[in-house]
């Protein structure tokens, strides 16, 4: 039971990160976009 627990908290630390990954090259690449205009 502590096995899949830890598992899903590794799980959740993924998530969040790629989240704001994801939040970052959005933001970034928004402002290429813009600079280009």
């Amino acid at each position: 039971m502590q096995c899949v627990f830890d598992f899903l908290s590794v799980l959740k630390q993924t998530i969040i990160s790629t989240f704001w990954f994801l939040l970052f090259l959005a933001h970034h690449l928004l402002h290429s976009i813009v600079s280009l205009w």
